[in-house]
């Protein structure tokens, strides 16, 4: 049984439609480095761009400034409506095709127990797969806003 208000609950419902709905108003713009409209999003400007929408006090970050907030906490048993975030370093199953780059920090907004939207530099604003082969094999955890606790 959830011990979450209602007022909560429909906020974070409310969040994962915001993301779906920018998904699919951005389709088919390319990742946009510092963007934050539906013209083309980098990562944390969809969630500035998404979050903004109900959270007054939200101000652009980028990951790394996310990821210190004190607006967020790190959560174990994640919601939709938090937070996806992957710090930067090397991608394992990259690694396992030569590919030994470090890839920088990446954030996304949790849809569902199994999926999360952001802007990737290969599809732009789409909807993830948690255990994704490349994503799935980055060290990540969740990150929820004070005001969804």
């Amino acid at each position: 049984m959830s011990t979450q208000s209602a007022p909560v609950t429909d906020l974070r419902a409310r969040i994962v439609k915001a993301a779906i709905d920018a998904m699919e108003a951005s389709a088919g713009q390319d990742y946009t480095p510092n963007g934050r409209t539906t013209d083309g999003f980098d990562c944390s400007g969809f969630v500035t761009y998404v979050l903004q929408q109900f959270l007054s006090e939200y101000r652009h970050m980028d990951t790394e400034h996310i990821a210190t907030s004190k607006q967020f906490v790190k959560v174990v048993a994640y919601r939709a409506g938090d937070l996806i975030f992957f710090p930067a370093g090397k991608v394992p199953y990259a690694a396992s095709h030569k590919d030994l780059r470090n890839y920088p920090s990446h954030v996304g907004i949790v849809v569902d127990h199994g999926h999360w939207i952001s802007s990737q530099t290969s599809t732009g604003a789409a909807k993830v797969a948690i255990n994704n082969l490349w994503w799935g094999s980055r060290s990540y955890y969740f990150l929820s806003h004070i005001k969804l606790q």
